[in-house]
């Protein structure tokens, strides 16, 4: 790692630390920020949330979802899915590129994830070389199953900056909870190791709950040599009602865009069955930049910042342990 990114990992643990109580979330936040200017335009969308004003100064990253549906039925993910709006399974050309060629200049990465493998998109990897030859990074979260054969050597040549694949803790949970065969995903990592150019880093992404928090500690030693860092984020369930604390998710300044082209700012959301209820625009009719200071989203965040956030916030359960840092963060003002 350069001298410039080891000085924003130290900046980014003492920030996770006084945000999240956990220094953990630091590669994260390094992943999706490494110019100057997002980390700016992060401090002043804290600000308006802190304050809690209606909008937000600018994104800084976007999530885009390029297949809806999945080759896998795991128990946190698709596996309690049946009641979620359908759409599109693939992304279309078009709205890909619409959304890539009116990105706002203050978005450095774009991800590649959400309710749905990646790599079942025949595109994905003329989609990551669009997004590349803009100028802005692209990350790729898959379950890591397809890595094999062709798509392997064309991952592992392509200029995505980091390729997060979603494990459990152990062979014997990763069968239960993914029904995937542990030896065989690291094998497939192993091999996309062995391959990658040397700028390319390989992490591995973690869903906490209770049948694995307590062994969350091990899984580093377990992968040591082969990754480069662990993710961890905790399960949501939508379970719970009267939760009116506004969430930081809304001012991140990073929104997530479905394959039909809606714009949602909150990633859990999705998962949630009630999705019209957060939806702020959609890209075919709008640009981002006209969406994230549009009247549909200036609302949904005053209405979040007068305790009245909208229905799928209401209902959002992060699993608390202290063995994980938290995700949704809720602060007084």
């Amino acid at each position: 790692m350069k001298w410039s990114g080891r000085i924003l990992t130290f900046l980014y643990k003492k920030a996770s630390q006084l945000l999240f109580g956990n220094s953990d979330h630091a590669d994260w936040i390094l992943e999706k920020m490494q110019r100057p200017g997002s980390i700016w335009l992060t401090c002043r969308n804290l600000w308006h949330y802190w304050r809690g004003n209606p909008r937000i100064a600018g994104l800084t990253a976007i999530v885009i979802e390029p297949v809806y549906g999945c080759n896998l039925r795991c128990k946190t993910c698709w596996g309690s899915m049946e009641y979620v709006k359908n759409r599109p399974a693939r992304m279309p050309w078009e709205t890909f590129t619409r959304i890539i060629d009116h990105l706002p200049k203050s978005v450095e990465s774009v991800t590649f994830s959400l309710a749905g493998e990646p790599l079942l998109h025949d595109g994905i990897i003329p989609m990551i070389e669009y997004v590349c030859k803009k100028g802005v990074r692209a990350i790729l979260a898959t379950n890591g199953t397809l890595l094999t054969g062709e798509i392997l050597g064309r991952i592992a040549a392509s200029p995505l900056s980091v390729v997060n694949v979603s494990v459990e803790t152990d062979p014997e949970l990763n069968l239960d909870i993914r029904g995937v065969d542990q030896p065989q995903l690291r094998k497939n990592i192993t091999h996309l190791a062995e391959l990658k150019r040397p700028e390319m880093e390989i992490k591995l992404a973690l869903v906490a709950h209770s049948g694995n928090d307590a062994k969350m500690s091990q899984v580093k030693e377990q992968w040591a040599g082969l990754i480069e860092n662990i993710k961890i984020s905790p399960e949501f369930k939508f379970t719970g009602k009267d939760n009116l604390s506004a969430c930081l998710e809304l001012w991140r300044g990073n929104v997530n865009i479905l394959t039909d082209g809606t714009v949602m700012p909150c990633c859990v959301s999705v998962f949630s069955g009630d999705i019209d209820s957060i939806i702020i625009g959609n890209i075919n009719e709008q640009t981002l930049i006209e969406i994230i200071h549009g009247e549909r989203f200036r609302s949904l965040l005053a209405g979040a910042a007068q305790g009245n956030p909208p229905p799928p916030c209401q209902k959002c359960v992060e699993f608390r342990s202290p063995n994980i840092p938290r995700r949704a963060l809720k602060l007084g003002r």
